[in-house]
């Protein structure tokens, strides 16, 4: 398997951090590492059918979901190269029987060896080698995993996308980028990232959306949550919705130069509940009523103005409300993502900008 490069531009942030895959053990004089817990879970619904009588028995088979959670540990040694261990902490309800069997994968430069859970070896595998290996400099190893999101990235990723030639809108914080079967989609207020991708006749077959959460004071973000759903039909015609969730917690660096360690810690601290706090706002959905609700005790029973987008942009929604009143997307509104932003009065702009993420229909 060839590494892929390391994608080091602005970009990042609409390419949900593409990085590399090599082979070989962990260098014991590692720059870099980037240490977090990583859950996946992935699920399957019919849309628009109750049964699934249209579906065949190896589509049953295979359409049904399962939760991976395991702590993942990446290594950026001296040359730039990142190298990965990943140490499974649990799996459920795992499709692939060989997977429960697993108990330690490490990958490298060289090779990639996977172990049971007895620490005896199963496979060891050779890498092929790239010609021009990508480099990271001393500031991108410090910043490995991170993006610091401030107005000046906005800029720069308005910029890099119209040299790409894409037709890109500045809506003052909402930056949307059209190509014929994509669109992309970053939200400033809710440091949002999102990709749409739509069939010839214009049909929606997936969306993948990341949020992005702060990390050591504030400073930099990392790529807490990303949703990917996927839309496929089934051989006799039936619509098919996949769902996949990653999540990230527990983020952590640690960055040494020779054996001189500078250690930088980067973790959540429940920085999600602390921007609520600023903000003085919660969206809370409503599972019975097909709806959510704007909480807020600083604005109790008080006028807001909110207007929903989804994930290419498009306004869903656009009008006055009470702050606990129950809010319904209308029933056009397809499975997905979408982002609230909230004026308050004489507010320049959004107060807070949340995701509101449907499971099934329109249904929270």
């Amino acid at each position: 398997m060839k590494k892929k490069k390391l994608l080091l531009g602005v970009s990042t942030v609409l390419s949900v951090f593409v990085g590399t895959t090599c082979f070989a053990q962990v260098p014991l004089d590692y720059v870099t590492k980037v240490s977090y817990h990583e859950k996946t879970e992935v699920s399957y619904a019919m849309v628009g059918e109750e049964d699934r009588s249209c579906l065949t028995f190896s589509e049953l088979s295979e359409y049904h979901g399962y939760m991976q959670s395991y702590r993942m540990d990446e290594y950026v040694d001296e040359e730039g190269d990142l190298l990965t261990d990943k140490q499974f902490i649990e799996e459920r309800d795992v499709r692939d029987d060989w997977m429960a069997g697993l108990g330690r994968i490490m990958i490298g430069k060289h090779h990639t060896e996977v172990y049971d859970n007895e620490g005896n070896l199963m496979i060891s595998r050779e890498r092929e080698h790239e010609e021009e290996p990508t480099f990271l400099n001393h500031e991108q190893q410090l910043t490995y995993g991170t993006l610091n999101l401030d107005g000046d990235y906005y800029n720069q990723l308005m910029i890099e996308l119209q040299e790409m030639g894409l037709d890109v809108e500045d809506q003052g914080g909402l930056l949307i980028a059209r190509s014929d079967q994509q669109v992309l989609m970053y939200d400033d207020v809710s440091k949002i990232a999102s990709t749409v991708s739509y069939d010839l006749q214009g049909v929606k077959t997936q969306e993948t959306v990341t949020q992005f959460e702060m990390a050591e004071a504030y400073e930099t973000y990392f790529p807490a949550t990303e949703t990917t759903i996927e839309w496929f039909l089934g051989e006799n015609g039936c619509c098919i919705r996949k769902t996949t969730v990653v999540s990230k917690y527990n983020y952590l660096v640690e960055v040494s130069e020779g054996y001189s360690a500078e250690r930088k810690e980067l973790t959540n601290n429940n920085s999600a509940d602390l921007m609520m706090e600023q903000v003085d706002f919660k969206i809370l959905t409503d599972q019975e009523s097909d709806g959510f609700r704007i909480d807020s005790k600083k604005y109790n029973n008080k006028p807001l103005d909110i207007i929903v987008y989804d994930m290419a942009g498009k306004t869903i929604l656009n009008r006055k409300i009470q702050e606990g009143e129950l809010i319904k997307l209308p029933q056009t509104s397809r499975a997905g993502v979408y982002v609230v932003h909230i004026r308050t009065k004489n507010a320049s702009k959004p107060s807070v900008g949340k995701v509101i993420k449907t499971a099934a229909g329109v249904q929270f």
